[in-house]
């Protein structure tokens, strides 16, 4: 039972930045507001994976995307693999290891916060700017208490 206790405990996090990094993937989710001309407003949605937005310079999601890539690769490197469990680390490679997943995490955090404010204070309202700064602050919350409790014992 302590096993798969650990093992939830690890996977939620990751479960949640990957729900987080597929929204940012495959639901158009940035809204973008176009000007042809001096009367037309026309507002487009994009994926944070789009290229296309460093054209017009818009780094903060691209950057929100990368880093929680990032983040998640190195939390799942960060769980070792060992009958048939992930096991988390001591507390000696907690020191090294999670400060840099924990430093992803939070640029991400604060990319994805940078963007949902930007929107939201521009006018343009994106449901699934919200969904993904909710599933990513969640995944930091759980990501550290679940890590720090660990150390603690």
């Amino acid at each position: 039972m302590k096993n798969i206790k650990a093992d939830f405990k690890f996977l939620l996090p990751v479960i949640l930045m990957g729900a987080a990094i597929a929204v940012m993937a495959f639901m158009p989710s940035l809204p973008l507001r176009y000007a042809p001309g001096p009367d037309t407003v026309i507002v487009k949605y994009h994926s944070y994976f789009n290229i296309f937005l460093f054209a017009y310079a818009q780094f903060f999601p691209a950057a929100t995307a990368v880093l929680s890539c990032i983040w998640l690769l190195l939390s799942l490197l960060a769980g070792r693999y060992r009958h048939g469990s992930f096991k988390l680390l001591s507390p000696g490679e907690l020191i090294s290891a999670k400060s840099a997943v924990t430093a992803f995490g939070i640029a991400a955090a604060a990319c994805s916060g940078i963007c949902v404010h930007r929107n939201i204070s521009g006018g343009l309202f994106s449901p699934g700017s919200v969904i993904i700064f909710a599933l990513l602050s969640l995944a930091l919350i759980l990501q550290a208490i679940f890590y720090f409790s660990q150390s603690l014992k």
